[in-house]
């Protein structure tokens, strides 16, 4: 092999490593929760949207989920700023489906569905298996009327809460005020 096919082939493997690793983060979040996702306008959103939490959905077992779910939002570009500077809110209800050893399934307007159990070293979950259904609506602040609603519709494959809830966040943000029809998440 000559010197300049060698370099050639060096090259070619490390722009295929550099693609692995940066699509390696979205091919993960995407099979945490295996589904899908729609959305429809109902209004013209304002632009820029600066959105906020319609009402609080911390977990009192783990107050982080809400700020990891906000965090997904506003790694999609969507502005997120405190209910009173907002010019979007999101209204979210999650209905969960758990496995037997799961989540007890029910209606829910914040994260306590996921739940975690400390183990010694460890904190742990039992969501892989769950189906969860959210409902999003994105209302306009100063009219107070509807501008967007969504769902996503999928099983968790992960017991890791912080990421799911991430995941989920980031999936509503690249979503919200578009059209989205039916696809997978």
């Amino acid at each position: 092999m000559t010197m300049r096919v060698r370099m050639a082939a060096l090259a070619a493997l490390q722009a295929a490593c550099l693609g692995l690793a940066l699509a390696a983060p979205s091919a993960q979040a995407a099979s945490l929760c295996v589904g899908t996702i729609s959305g429809s306008p109902l209004r013209p959103m304002a632009q820029p949207p600066m959105m906020a939490l319609d009402h609080h959905i911390d977990s009192i077992a783990n107050p982080t989920l809400a700020q990891r779910f906000m965090s997904g939002v506003q790694s999609s570009g969507i502005k997120v700023v405190d209910k009173d500077k907002g010019t979007t809110t999101l209204d979210l209800s999650f209905l969960v489906q758990g496995p037997p050893n799961g989540p007890r399934g029910g209606s829910y307007r914040d994260l306590s569905w996921m739940r975690s159990e400390q183990v010694p070293g460890q904190i742990r979950s039992s969501l892989e298996g769950a189906k969860v259904d959210v409902t999003i609506y994105a209302r306009d602040v100063a009219s107070r009327s509807l501008v967007w609603t969504g769902a996503i519709s999928c099983t968790i494959r992960t017991d890791n809460v912080e990421a799911l809830a991430e995941a989920l966040g980031t999936a509503v943000g690249k979503a919200v005020g578009k059209s989205v029809p039916q696809h997978a998440l």
